[in-house]
């Protein structure tokens, strides 16, 4: 351990980040996406043997077993650990492509501020590209209260109320407010003059789009997916894998009359009888699940068989909506007023858009209908 201390010494000014590397993991057909857990450190011999031990027990867990049977695979049961310098970036997110012939032709890119924690994890929609070949279709735009930042040891003690610097994409530096800290992460409150700009930029979306080209190229894929980060520096891909399902062109809705309309992750179709709260019972089977965010907590209960996934956060590039388009469940995110106005128990009719033009709207509805159904994909 002081080896790798001394090591990360003049590396990791902001910490360590461990991170899961076991044998199936990023295939491509099953992805294990946010099912292994990612642990920021700060640089001490504790808090870095405790981020190790709990990225080692992910991989017992019982819905990485569950997952992989759905998948038809055996768990692999252990998992090396991968310890590198988390990086403190202005932007950071994720970006899924089909390339060919040297070019991204369909692309989707989800972006925030800060780390990219919040948005794979569901409980942040980030703002997002949809574009075909050199063209950008359209730009969803978001909003983003807090800031999630790698804290160095001094950042960490400081008081809620204090300041410190957010990075930015230039050399310039923009002083925010503390809202919190916890775990090695800070929390900052999104500075006012961020309030109403763009986040990814048209260049670095083009730097993006290049550096998921040449990701592709060099792992022969034709379908990416990549974690990616931009510091003062400039691009970095984190993390690329196949991209197991494509996914479909979608933007927000405006809702049915007497329905509710979000961002179709998942396309499908699909009714069930009730509608279920995320909660400590698993959902009964066939019903329409309702849930904030898509974190580790959906997850497991997509692997008991909902007709349906509607959440009231998140984008279709998050993790738990990955699993979902693995599965073939339907699932509309960001749909705000989901808990508050769905009543549990009701039928609903969840429909995402097809691949036929012109594209439905992703929404959910009341129906009379119990009928259960699922396109293939």
């Amino acid at each position: 351990m002081e080896e790798v201390l001394t090591w990360a010494e003049c590396r990791a000014p902001s910490g360590l980040i461990a991170r899961s590397s076991a044998p199936g993991e990023d295939g491509a057909t099953a992805s294990f996406a946010g099912l292994y857990t990612s642990v920021v450190t700060p640089c001490t011999a504790g808090r870095v043997l405790e981020a190790l031990r709990e990225v080692r027990a992910s991989a017992s867990s019982p819905v990485v077993a569950q997952y992989a049977a759905a998948r038809g695979l055996a768990p692999d049961g252990e998992l090396a650990v991968l310890v590198q310098p988390v990086l403190r970036p202005a932007l950071a997110g994720v970006l899924a492509a089909v390339v060919r012939a040297g070019a991204c032709v369909g692309w989707r890119i989800e972006a925030v501020r800060g780390l990219a924690g919040p948005l794979v994890s569901g409980t942040q929609t980030g703002e997002i590209h949809i574009g075909r070949g050199p063209v950008t279709d359209s730009v969803v735009p978001s909003s983003q209260a807090f800031l999630p930042l790698p804290g160095t040891r001094e950042e960490l003690e400081l008081p809620p109320g204090e300041w410190t610097t957010a990075p930015t994409t230039g050399r310039a530096m923009l002083r925010a407010k503390i809202a919190g800290s916890c775990a090695g992460v800070l929390h900052l409150r999104t500075p006012a003059e961020w309030a109403k700009q763009q986040v990814l930029l048209p260049d670095q979306r083009e730097d993006l789009l290049h550096l998921a080209v040449g990701a592709a190229q060099a792992l022969s894929l034709e379908q990416i997916d990549i974690e990616w980060a931009i510091t003062t520096d400039g691009p970095t891909v984190l993390q690329a894998r196949p991209l197991a399902r494509p996914v479909k062109d979608a933007t927000a809705s405006t809702p049915p009359a007497g329905g509710w309309g979000g961002l179709a992750a998942v396309p499908g179709i699909a009714t069930g009888s009730p509608a279920a709260r995320l909660g400590p019972e698993t959902p009964p089977e066939g019903a329409v699940l309702i849930c904030r965010a898509l974190g580790l907590e959906a997850a497991a209960a997509l692997l008991g068989g909902p007709a349906a996934v509607v959440s009231t956060t998140g984008g279709p590039l998050s993790h738990t909506a990955i699993i979902a388009r693995e599965l073939g469940i339907p699932c509309v995110t960001n749909v705000p007023a989901a808990l508050d106005q769905i009543p549990e128990g009701m039928v609903l009719e969840v429909d995402g858009p097809s691949a036929r033009p012109p594209p439905s709207l992703p929404h959910a509805r009341r129906t009379g209908r119990t009928r259960t159904t699922t396109p293939p994909s």
